[in-house]
């Protein structure tokens, strides 16, 4: 249950540092798809989860590749879930704050 509190306050994070930034921009450039924003959202949650791995993949590879992969292995299975979390979260904000405002 603690992994739960811990994915979400990084998901609280990454939609602070770069969710909004993301948001502004697109507005900005007027793309008001829900494509741009699952899209965006997915690869937001592919780099939380290349934030969170990277560092447990090089301490592993001290001890040989084959534990380095077998990490790999076993956790892509969280970057699913960052991908599929990071389209539900952006496809939500999308429908919040871009259609229900009559951005588009």
């Amino acid at each position: 249950m603690q992994g739960a509190y811990v994915l979400a306050i990084i998901g609280y994070c990454s939609a602070i540092v770069l969710g909004i930034p993301i948001y502004f921009v697109l507005l900005y450039k007027k793309i008001y798809s829900l494509l741009a924003y699952l899209v965006l959202g997915a690869l937001t949650g592919v780099a939380y989860y290349g934030l969170l791995f990277i560092p447990t993949f090089f301490s592993n590879l001290q001890f040989g590749l084959d534990l380095a992969l077998s990490t790999l292995k076993n956790t892509l299975g969280l970057g699913l879930i960052g991908i599929i979390g990071g389209s539900i979260a952006s496809s939500v904000f999308w429908w919040i704050a871009v259609k229900n405002n009559k951005v588009t």
